[in-house]
């Protein structure tokens, strides 16, 4: 029977964030452009039941913005608990479990049953709609307690299907290819280095267009690891078809995310013009479950399009950005008029829940963003000039729901006296992008009010840009 809540015990929901009502949204599972859409699908278990079930959620939107509900798929048949995996379009019916003029969608995702993990198929003839348990299940079984999140594409250069495979315990990914979707060859591993000493989990091998260089492209490997606090690193080089080649040393981390609550961040396929589109999971295991929301519970990050920027010593590192679409939602836009030097300043603005800063500092001693939310709650962005690097500061004593909450995180930010930050602000998130696309920085933030009040404080700054409110 269900136990739905009734609309006043409900926590209402972000603004403009995906989340997904009476249920706990675990983390996306893939998303592909399919027919002038997105579809993006995400695991979840269903919170208001006597008895929980865990499917794939899906939505599909045109736009990056909007969101619509699809039909579940995937329930668990009470045998199997089902995880992560990747659907992919089978154009040339390789799997031939379509044919020429309906040419399937296949996922391939991971099951476990009696403590045993492997992969196990289904596709669709009909787009999505109705979709059929392949019946010679599992089509690939290693035999390993953690065996998981298989990530597919179709590699044109060697005419085959590549898929990565996490085995979390053994802090590596095994590559496999295929002709047909269904038999797999490994080819090759990645990982296992004495560093490594969180879980590797959701693994994609993916190609990123190069900053200032048209076509070309360099592949990157974007790991999940999963421990006390869950991170999203990323590894560069190069891809031929029989393993991944790393340019670098594999002890460097490299994060996507500085902040606390950025987790299993997944590409999206086939995504139109060679883009790399990424979507995560906004949260932390560490506090997960003890999130004070009534009704659901869990929520996605904003999509963000990566590209490579080369630096000063010839490697490269991600920069990101909102997509382009993302323009479209902004609207009474307002300027800040730029401080004279200052020790505090403070604009007269129309405070909401939904707010994006466009701002602009320039400081040889650093300064500090106050973002005071009432009854002592300040989440506090701090900008050191001198050790160059920015925080964010989480570690108010009214955000103590649980300890793991709190938190001081920092990343290293370009040297000089001026920077510029990109913030989204939501309901129960900021989402921070600075050092020219180089740095981002995800936080959950949780209050009992909206926004009261915004400053900036430090010492002989000016700072100016503008504020702009969201149409949802």
């Amino acid at each position: 029977m269900s136990k739905l809540k009734t609309e006043t015990q409900i926590t209402p929901l972000p603004a403009y964030h995906v989340a997904a009502m009476h249920r706990d949204l675990i983390v996306p599972t893939t998303w592909f452009y399919y027919k002038g859409e997105y579809h993006l699908y995400y695991l979840y278990t269903d919170t208001d039941r006597d008895t929980p079930i865990q499917g794939w959620g899906h939505i599909h939107s045109k736009n990056l913005i909007h969101w619509t509900d699809s039909p579940d798929i995937l329930l668990s048949d009470g045998q199997h608990r089902i995880f992560s995996g990747t659907i992919v379009q089978d154009p040339k019916n390789t799997s031939l479990l379509g044919s020429s003029s309906k040419p399937p969608l296949i996922i391939i995702y991971t099951a476990e049953h009696q403590g045993s993990q492997a992969l196990y198929l289904a596709y669709s003839t009909d787009g999505g709609i109705k979709w059929s348990v392949y019946t010679k299940n599992p089509i690939l079984d290693a035999r390993k307690k953690e065996f998981r999140d298989p990530h597919i594409f179709w590699h044109e250069p060697s005419s085959r299907w590549v898929m990565t495979v996490c085995v979390p315990q053994e802090y590596k990914v095994q590559f496999y290819t295929s002709k047909n979707l269904i038999r797999w060859d490994q080819i090759n591993d990645f990982g296992g280095h004495p560093s490594f000493k969180k879980k590797w989990v959701q693994a994609s091998l993916v190609t990123v267009p190069v900053l200032h260089q048209k076509h070309v492209y360099k592949w990157i490997l974007i790991v999940n690891t999963e421990d006390q606090h869950a991170t999203t690193r990323y590894f560069v080089g190069n891809f031929d078809g029989k393993g991944f080649q790393c340019d670098h040393a594999l002890d460097l981390v490299l994060s996507i995310d500085h902040g606390k609550d950025f987790f299993g961040c997944i590409p999206c396929g086939q995504a139109p013009d060679h883009r790399l589109l990424v979507q995560a999971w906004m949260g932390n295991l560490a506090y997960q479950p003890v999130l004070p929301f009534d009704g659901w519970r869990g929520m996605l990050t904003l999509p963000r399009e990566l590209s490579l920027a080369k630096v000063l010593d010839g490697s490269y590192r991600i920069v990101q950005q909102l997509p382009e679409e993302w323009h479209t939602l902004l609207l009474n836009k307002k300027e800040l008029t730029k401080s004279t030097i200052a020790n505090e300043t403070e604009w007269d603005i129309d405070l909401q829940v939904a707010m994006v800063f466009d701002l602009k500092l320039d400081s040889h001693k650093g300064c500090t963003l106050e973002f005071d939310f009432g009854s002592k709650t300040k989440l506090l962005v701090h900008w050191d000039v001198v050790k160059h690097q920015i925080c964010v500061d989480r570690t108010s004593k009214a955000f103590g729901f649980d300890p793991h909450f709190n938190s001081f995180d920092c990343a290293v930010v370009a040297m000089g006296h001026t920077l510029s930050l990109k913030i989204y602000l939501d309901r129960y998130s900021i989402e921070i992008f600075t050092d020219e696309g180089r740095i981002a920085m995800t936080t959950l933030i949780i209050t009992q009010h909206t926004l009261q009040r915004f400053r900036i404080i430090g010492k002989q700054f000016v700072a100016g840009g503008s504020v702009s409110y969201l149409k949802i």
